[in-house]
């Protein structure tokens, strides 16, 4: 039970009494401390109009009456207070409460159960977690990582290709393939007027089988030989050793250069096609079997926000299948504003709607630009074989393991990660190198 007791100056105002003051619905009613005895019932007062004098004096009056509760005298207005704020915490609770209810996913998870067993870890797993400590990163730079690591990289550590391997492309599976690319080398040397020198350059030779195929065809035009030299842009070790023993059995192991064993042909490999020398007087035919598939990529989606980039992180749920997870950056990146633009990507929706996703390679287009520069040079071509579109694509990243699909974050460094080629954004790149394509 609770009872105001009143300070001896507020007794002067309203006098001793044994009735309490009750405030209901801005109504005041004055009602009987006794017991109902079949009295009338409570008188109804209406409440009085206070001048600024008289309400100040009520609000000094009521800060020092106190209330009398279970922990002690508290005064009237403190507990006012107290009751106020704890409805407005009550109501913010709630209200979080539902929030969270409808933002966060089903799931029909028991709590009982015990984790999930996640995937395998690999070495590289260790070095993204020390990189990850730094925050998320793009999943260009995990795709980067996962394939060309200098230790742990997907084809820096093993034999890919083939029954035995992950994977087979279209050269392992008939040489026709190859020798019908070299036929095209023969007819493009013609058309160019036979000129006494020219460099053919492959990105990414994988096993050599496709170049061994195409110097077989090339080998057949006497007067052409003479004149080619062939560059191999390939960064794994093991896949330089493989394409040795292909295209030149009698060279030292780890040369960098070479002589092809049916046509005496020099071969040469290199890091990077930027390390690859220019001639002015040397027209250049560039070869590019499933290539720019392997350039990592950058994935972004349309928020509210804006364009907001898609990045890797570690998933330390035990709900979570992998060691590594998919975060959203919480707004715009700078990759974002700088790549994300018209005249850099073809076919990019001018009013994305929302949730809306899409995929760029701002490493292809480097390359592609330098591909446009060399062919302008001197003269050539450059030949693109892939898969992909004439635009971007929302979401086309994939894995491939013993030839089949698995998820792209699952054991990193031991499946191969590959895009949808954007051939649209790769003739804008290559026309930016002063290139014409077709």
């Amino acid at each position: 039970k609770m009872e105001f007791r009143l300070i001896p100056r507020l007794r002067s105002v309203v006098g001793l009494c044994s009735r309490r003051l009750c405030r209901l619905d801005q109504k005041f009613w004055l009602t009987s401390s006794l017991k109902d005895n079949g009295k009338k019932p409570p008188t109804r007062i209406e409440p009085p109009t206070l001048t600024d004098a008289e309400g100040a004096l009520r609000q000094s009056l009521l800060a020092r009456a106190t209330l009398e509760t279970a922990g002690g005298k508290m005064s009237i207005l403190d507990a006012k207070r107290d009751l106020i704020l704890r409805k407005r915490q009550a109501i913010a609770e709630a209200a979080a409460q539902k929030a969270a209810e409808q933002s966060a996913p089903p799931t029909l998870v028991d709590p009982s159960l015990p984790p999930v067993q996640k995937s395998k870890e690999t070495p590289l797993l260790e070095v993204l977690r020390e990189r990850l400590r730094l925050g998320p990163m793009p999943v260009s730079e995990y795709i980067g990582l996962a394939l060309s690591h200098p230790k742990h990289g997907y084809y820096t550590t093993r034999s890919v290709f083939g029954p035995s391997g992950d994977f087979i492309t279209a050269p392992e599976i008939s040489q026709m393939f190859g020798e019908l690319v070299g036929v095209w080398c023969v007819w493009l040397w013609q058309a160019l007027g036979r000129p006494g020198r020219v460099q053919i350059v492959e990105l990414g030779p994988g096993t050599g089988t496709m170049m061994a195929d195409v110097l077989r065809s090339i080998g057949r035009f006497r007067a052409m030989v003479g004149c080619v030299s062939v560059d191999l842009v390939e960064i794994s070790p093991g896949l330089r050793e493989t394409q040795r023993k292909r295209l030149a059995v009698a060279s030292e192991p780890g040369a960098a250069t070479a002589r092809h064993d049916g046509t005496g042909i020099l071969v040469r490999w290199h890091d990077s096609l930027f390390a690859v020398p220019v001639r002015e007087d040397t027209p250049t035919i560039i070869l590019a079997q499933e290539f720019f598939d392997c350039m990592p990529v950058r994935q972004f989606q349309h928020t509210e926000k804006g364009w907001c980039e898609r990045l890797v992180d570690i998933d330390t749920s035990p709900l979570g299948p992998h060691h590594l997870r998919y975060v959203l950056s919480p707004g715009p990146t700078t990759a974002a504003k700088v790549c994300l633009r018209p005249e850099l990507v073809p076919g990019m929706p001018a009013k994305p709607g929302m949730n809306e996703g899409i995929e760029v390679s701002p490493e292809a287009w480097l390359v592609a630009q330098e591909v446009g520069r060399r062919v302008s040079v001197a003269g050539g071509a450059a030949l693109i074989i892939d898969y992909g579109n004439n635009g971007p694509m929302p979401d086309s990243v994939q894995a491939i393991r013993a030839h089949k699909f698995a998820h792209a974050l699952a054991e990193p460094g031991e499946c191969d990660i590959t895009a949808h080629v954007d051939f649209a954004a790769l003739r804008t790149a290559a026309l930016e190198g002063h290139a014409t394509a077709a």
